[in-house]
């Protein structure tokens, strides 16, 4: 379902990638109160200076080659579309509203261009994720975007909604 071979700066994005009931379940649990989140100072790299807004809570599902989560149920049925060579790290991150709506920090997750950062939208809010070279995906509900690790990305403030969700995946596809 995902290209393995995508060309240099390529952004792919597909929309309902999870069955709708699958991905409701998901997003349910996750937005519960019991799931476990965990505060973050910054939200893209350390000392990124993004003053108060430069925060926020997030969960990782694996990371140093192990899992570290016992919610791999929110993870689980993505991976089995993907059937990916390699997991190298998972995380959600969960942000609150700003006054604004702007990039909280241009970044690349890897520097290694044989891994595959893929983000599953949970929520909906006017602040997505903007690319170094003009590109923005909006965040919508079960949508599924793609690129090159090393593509140079931001997620963006928002100020519509409670909270911005996503998963971040880091895989060899």
């Amino acid at each position: 379902m995902i290209k393995k071979d995508l060309a240099q700066g390529e952004i792919s994005v597909i929309d309902d990638f999870l069955p709708a009931d699958t991905f409701l379940t998901i997003r349910e649990r996750m937005l519960s109160g019991s799931f476990p989140w965990y505060y973050y100072p910054y939200k893209s790299y350390e000392d990124s200076g993004g003053g108060v807004y430069d925060c926020q809570l997030s969960h990782t599902f694996f990371r140093d080659e192990e899992w570290n989560s016992n919610a791999m149920w929110a993870v689980e049925p993505v991976l089995s579309i993907i059937d990916p060579k390699v997991v190298v790290r998972i995380k959600a991150n969960l942000t609150l509203a700003s006054h604004f709506v702007a990039p909280c920090g241009m970044h690349t997750d890897f520097d290694n261009s044989l891994v595959t950062t893929a983000i599953l939208y949970m929520t909906e809010c006017d602040g997505g994720t903007v690319f170094d070279d003009g590109q923005r995906v909006e965040s919508i509900p079960n949508r599924f975007a793609y690129f090159n690790a090393t593509k140079r990305h931001s997620a963006e403030t928002f100020t519509n909604a409670k909270a911005r969700c996503v998963i971040n995946f880091n895989l060899v596809v």
